[in-house]
């Protein structure tokens, strides 16, 4: 055989028929001519027409596809002298294309007419027509020129159409009962009952029946029994209604069901838009608009990330009882007790609609003989009838309806909770405010800070904690602070201008205290977007979810100019109207102008949250080439007396305008009582200008008093010259003049004061941390905690990590969370714990920022905890940095524990290591110094860890006067941690610098049991790229180089046994490396570590397809995950053979076990708990896994196994965190993290979890797991 292959080159062509003739077979493929253009070029579909001489015929068409195919010729040869057959096979040529006739050939409608017959027998059926082409003479084949004689022919009408079929390739439908709703299943059971669903069906567009598929040959317009088939339009007035139906029904069970009844969910959600029409479905907009879902604040998924391999594992028939069985009667075309709208606009059949009122319309006998083209055949009004009576039936189930979804708030605040929310405010003058506002059924009051962070809006709220011993606190300090509460999301941008909205109406004796039914407050961003918000004020005071709070309005300054201040007033209708109705009055100063606008309110503002209210640009002041800086606005009532029996009311509204000349100016506008509704225009005129500052005015403040017979007025203002001085505004009578009654000098930047009965909170900034003193009952002012949080984003965190022999008993635990940020500043932040045994419920817990460790003069990117007295921290610089703590914060984090057993602990901690008193930073240096060293020592690992100080022996020696100070505010006692106090008198010295990394440092790892400490830095090529792990027991020296990433590694990750270490590195891969077992010889050696190899790497095409960005271990260090850009995460198998000293295997090539791909966007942070689950077998496990999206978002995973080798794991997503939870969206959430956990880990059911990111602001939720 010859196997040399020819250069020749064929075409295929596989044909659809027994070819007797070649030659026929080849002009129906079109001619020699016309196959060569089609194998000329790939992309052409080679035609066969089955009637090559018609040109009606429509052809069928071939495909050509490539082919490795050969032509083989085969030869027989006979031996004449023995008669044997020899066969010899030739190669012709390859074969590299082939034309298949695989698609479908449209119908054929050729020139073919009837001829009748006349036999008219029973015979005659039998026999086949016949029919007659009448194709020649339709077609004119000879040239003429007397086109009449050939229209003038006798023949049959010929029209065909162009194309019968707009496709030639099969699709296939799945019609199972399981992709259909259990209604629609029982309607087609009724089909012989009900004329109008559809068989052969017309569809009517308007009318009684309108958008209804009726059976073809029936009219309703002639039966009046279609009455009970009419369509009505019902639409629900607030929105937010349909979206507290939607949640207590369908979306909560979706939310709480099975793997099971996701699926099943999954189905009937697939067939609803197929039986009945839906406009503005809400379910689409949970779909397909993520932004959507985070404005309405739902507790569930709104994305439906449900698992499409769960849908298509449905493979029984049993999907109607299944239907029936988990979710009960879920019909969104039915009304009634047990069904409701769940869209904005729904339309009913008047059947369906389960109200005994309606039901007897439909039984009363139509007494008209013609339908009305509203009405149809019911009475005149029927229709509006109906809707009133749906509106009202909807109004009176509602109440009850919103009850049992606070109970399932309270249920689902059980499981999580927030308890801690670290944020600092922005530095803009005018970006807080504060409200003191009192309950209308209530004697008590609240004080309410509002203050912009990032892009959200935070609301802060006084707690007053009894415990004296709490945070340190004695009788030289307020028992009142201000905590976060809430943060409402809705800006793009930086948060520049926050006010509170002051009510014109205020009672006598108490005119600095709101007590209107609605609050208003109105924001300002960088990007010159204006929202004004309401919230009631009962939800303000007893805050209970984010949904209180929505938007009035939102709308753009002129030319997106960029607002220095806002301030504005609420006008309600009357003086007496407790109502919402009234007319809100705002004031912008952007640039050199002042821009003022009016907002109608109605008094149905709570149930049309869904619709911005419009907003009227009113007047504008234009003060070129004069800078306004800030302003406040106030209204004030005068009564004059025209006449002895006739007095009119008139209101004077100010505006007090700061400028970068030094100077204040005070605008008035004037409107006669009854005036201020629908105001269109409103012309201020410039009434005084005071001059007091010889530099910027930056802050101005009003103080009304209204108990008098004429009003008071005084103007306190702030300037860049360090004064503050106080104004008086006289009444008009008294020629409106201003005097200034005295100065004083200030340092800092004023926010506001508030005077609640026996107390006054005075709040200022410094450096993004708010500070708050109140005035006692002895006229005298005491500091309370200050509300402090990092400026920039948190680049990384870590929780307390404990000494390796120590052991915890049940309720003996201890813990504080230490966060780097890009401010510069590591933060320690301690709760006062939960005394409560209480599980069940999450008990509000108090958590403060307790010290600052470390003020550095570069950016933060790492820190890692060591054990509760020390700590690594890495900048943005090319040195790792160990600190050890103080006995002043040992002493202050003593105090917040009661357990005897902790506070021996931290006894044992202060008495046996060596631990100084405190630390200064040089004016002229980044590292930390020790203020008096300590007074004994030890030979133990930690006190030879705190020797190994580089030339601290002058440093001692010498102190300062500047240090001398802060000597006196560390060894103060029973200090409270003020932001002066955390600047300067909480600093950890630092005692060792590690060197060893050519770049900046990226990421840092503790090993969980060893002083071992590893570290990577940023790196473009592969000698960059190594891992440096540092060893402690030997004067932090560098233990190993681990080598094997090409770039950045940008996480690192020890097991919980420290045998394993996992690194995932910006070049799209992880590595593993493990414990080498020491010899022998040296395994009792002093300080001796073991040493670690590469044991397990991904095979390629198998990992993930952009930058790893995070991995996380599992409980039991059976798996670990990885989280990428990719927006995947993958589990691996983390059980690899540990290779001994003497074994020289290569390493493991593994590949992934499990994968998840429905979160939508990059995954930047996870970590993984343990978890509990009944459903699980024993030996079996589940997993809680946290995730951390680029968008901000929060999403709670659970995991089980399933104990098949196809699929490790079941996803389901337990929780996708509410947006007041979340981070701000479009700013990365950089670390997501568990409290540690303990060796009795399964006998508890509380877990913490800490999160941080870009947008600076650090939450600690408190977990249930054991509910989840």
């Amino acid at each position: 055989m010859d196997l040399t292959f020819p250069s020749h080159t064929f075409y295929g062509v596989e044909f659809p028929a027994v070819v007797n003739n070649v030659e026929t077979a080849i002009e129906m493929l079109g001619g020699l001519s016309q196959i060569s253009e089609v194998f000329a070029d790939e992309k052409r579909r080679l035609n066969l027409s089955f009637r090559p001489h018609m040109v009606y015929s429509k052809p069928a068409c071939g495909d050509g596809r490539s082919s490795n195919s050969f032509i083989i010729r085969i030869q027989r040869l006979r031996n004449k002298v023995t008669g044997e057959l020899k066969l010899v096979p030739v190669i012709l040529g390859r074969v590299t294309r082939v034309y298949k006739f695989d698609a479908m050939a449209d119908f054929q409608f050729g020139p073919f007419e009837r001829v009748p017959t006349t036999d008219t027998s029973e015979a005659s059926k039998v026999i086949p027509p016949n029919y007659k082409i009448f194709y020649n003479d339709l077609i004119i084949k000879d040239p003429t020129t007397m086109i009449d004689s050939y229209l003038s022919r006798d023949m049959p009408l010929y029209l065909p159409p162009v194309l019968f079929s707009r496709q030639d390739t099969p699709s296939f439908y799945n019609f199972a009962p399981r992709y259909r709703t259990t209604e629609y299943i029982q309607l087609e059971e009724k089909s012989h009952k009900m004329p109008i669903l559809p068989s052969v069906a017309y569809y009517m567009i308007r009318g009684p029946w309108s958008r209804a598929w009726i059976r073809y040959g029936y009219d309703p317009r002639k039966d009046p029994e279609a009455r009970r088939y009419q369509v009505i339009d019902f639409r629900v007035q607030a929105y937010m209604v349909v979206r507290k139906l939607l949640c207590h029904s369908s979306s909560r069970k979706r939310m709480l069901c099975t793997d099971a009844n996701k699926r099943v969910l999954a189905d009937c959600r697939k067939s609803y838009e197929s039986v009945h029409s839906r406009e503005d479905s809400f379910w689409d907009e949970l779909l397909n608009s993520s932004k959507k879902s985070q404005e309405d604040n739902i507790d569930y998924d709104g994305n439906d990330e449900l698992d499409p391999t769960i849908i298509d594992d449905a493979e029984d028939d049993d999907g109607d009882d299944r239907i029936q069985k988990n979710l009960g009667k879920v019909a969104d075309y039915r009304f009634g007790p047990n069904n409701w709208p769940t869209t904005h606009q729904v339309r009913y059949c008047l059947s369906d609609i389960e109200i005994p009122e309606v039901q007897a319309m439909l039984e009363e006998v139509p007494e008209r003989t013609e339908i009305d083209p509203v009405d149809g055949w019911l009475r005149p009004g029927g229709i509006k009838r109906i809707r009133d009576l749906l509106g009202q039936y909807l109004k009176n189930t509602l109440p009850s309806i919103m009850d049992s979804a606070s109970k399932e708030k309270i249920s689902f605040n059980s499981k999580i909770h927030c308890v801690y929310t670290s944020v600092g405010i922005n530095h803009f003058s005018g970006c807080s405010s504060i409200i003191a506002v009192r309950s209308s059924n209530k004697s008590t009051f609240e004080t309410i800070l509002a203050f912009g962070s990032s892009h959200f809006i935070c609301l802060a709220k006084s707690y007053s904690y009894l415990n004296d011993e709490m945070i340190n606190l004695n009788t030289d300090f307020s028992q009142d602070n201000f905590r976060v509460y809430q943060t409402l999301p809705g800006h793009n941008s930086d948060v520049r201008c926050v006010r509170w909205l002051d009510c014109c109406f205020h009672n006598n004796g108490s005119s600095q205290v709101y007590q209107h039914t609605m609050c208003f407050l109105m924001s300002s961003d960088s990007c010159g977007l204006v929202i004004i918000w309401a919230c009631p004020t009962e939800s303000l005071i007893c805050p209970d979810e984010t949904e209180n709070w929505h938007i009035i309005n939102k709308f753009q300054t002129p030319n997106n100019s960029i607002i220095n201040s806002i301030d504005g007033n609420f006008f309600p209708s009357s003086e007496n109207d407790r109502s919402c109705s009234g007319t809100l009055f705002l004031s912008a100063a952007a640039d050199t102008s002042v821009h003022n606008w009016s907002v109608h309110i109605s008094q149905n503002l709570l149930t049309n949250k869904s619709i911005l209210l419009p907003c009227i640009l009113i007047s504008n002041i234009t003060r070129v080439p004069s800078l306004c800086l800030c302003l406040r606005r106030f209204c004030i009532k005068y009564n004059f007396q025209t006449s002895s029996d006739n007095i009119d009311v008139s209101w004077l509204h100010f505006i007090v305008l700061g400028l970068d000349n030094g100077q204040t100016e005070i605008w008035s506008g004037h409107l006669v009582n009854g005036q201020n509704e629908n105001v269109k225009s409103l012309n201020f005129t410039l009434s005084t200008t005071i001059s007091g500052h010889q530099d910027w005015t930056r802050c101005i403040d009003v103080c009304i008093d209204q108990g008098l017979t004429s009003p008071v007025v005084l103007i306190v203002t702030g300037g860049q010259d360090n004064i503050v001085r106080i104004w008086r505004l006289y009444s008009p009578e008294n020629d409106n003049s201003v005097t200034s009654p005295g100065h004083a000098k200030t340092t800092e930047s004023v926010l506001g004061f508030k005077k609640n009965q026996t107390r006054l909170h005075f709040v200022l900034f410094v450096g993004g941390s708010i500070s708050v003193w109140c005035r006692s009952d002895k006229d005298f002012w005491l500091p309370a905690l200050p509300l402090t949080g990092h400026v920039g984003p948190v680049a990384d965190l870590s929780w307390m990590s404990t000494f390796p022999e120590e052991k915890f008993k049940d309720d003996d635990s201890y813990t504080y969370l230490l966060t780097a940020g890009f401010d510069q500043t590591v933060r320690l932040h301690a709760c006062q714990p939960n005394t409560s045994n209480e599980e069940k419920e999450l008990i509000q817990e108090f958590w403060f920022e307790l010290a600052r460790p470390q003020i550095h003069g570069y950016d933060m990117n790492a820190i890692a905890s060591i054990s509760p007295i020390f700590y690594v921290s890495a900048g943005d610089e090319k040195v790792v940095r160990v600190f050890t703590t103080t006995k002043d914060f040992l002493n202050s984090f003593k105090k917040l524990y009661k357990s005897p057993s902790i506070c021996s602990k931290l006894d044992r901690i202060l008495a046996d290591s060596v631990i100084p008193t405190g630390a200064v930073q040089p004016p002229l240096g980044l590292s930390n110094q020790i203020i008096s060293s300590p007074s004994n020592s030890n030979d133990n690992n930690v006190i030879e860890n705190h020797n190994n100080i580089e030339d601290n022996s002058d440093r001692n020696e010498y102190v300062n006067n500047e240090e001398k100070e802060n000597l006196d505010k560390v060894c103060t006692p029973n200090e409270l941690p003020t932001e002066d106090r955390l600047q300067h008198a909480t600093l950890w010295p630092e005692v060792k610098k590690l060197y060893g990394h050519p770049y900046e440092i990226y990421c840092l790892a503790v090993h969980p049991r060893q002083f071992l400490v590893a570290s990577a830095c940023t790196a473009s090529k592969p000698e960059y790229a190594h891992i440096i792990l540092w060893n402690g027991n030997s004067n932090w020296c560098i233990h190993q180089r681990l080598q094997h990433h090409q770039l950045t590694v940008t996480q690192l990750a020890w097991s919980h046994d420290g045998t394993r270490l996992l690194a995932v590195s910006r070049d799209r891969t992880w590595s593993l490396w493990s414990e080498q077992p020491m010899n022998s010889a040296t395994e009792g050696t002093n300080h001796q570590l073991s040493k670690y190899i590469l044991s397990a790497y991904p095979i390629k095409g198998q990992s993930h397809s952009r930058i790893i960005w995070t991995c996380a271990w599992s409980p039991d260090d059976k798996y670990f995950f990885t989280g990428s850009r990719d927006s995947s995460i993958y589990c691996w198998n983390a059980t690899v053979k540990i290779q001994k000293s003497a074994d020289c295997l290569p390493p493991e090539a593994l590949r992934r076990l499990d994968i998840y791909k429905e979160l939508g966007k990059s995954v930047t942070a996870i970590d993984v708990c343990e978890s509990f689950n009944s459903e699980c077998s024993s030996n079996l496990h589940s997993y809680l896994m946290a995730v951390g999206l680029e968008s901000g978002n929060i999403i709670l995973l659970k995991l089980c196994e399933t104990g098949s080798s196809e699929r490790f794991f079941t996803w389901s997503i337990v929780l996708n965190f509410p947006p007041d939870w979340c981070h701000v969206p479009g700013k990365r959430l950089r670390r997501i993290s568990f409290s540690p956990q303990k060796d009795n880990y399964l006998k508890t059911s509380i877990k913490y979890m800490a999160t941080s990111g870009d947008d600076g602001i650090v939450r600690i939720f408190k977990i249930n797991i054991k509910l989840l």
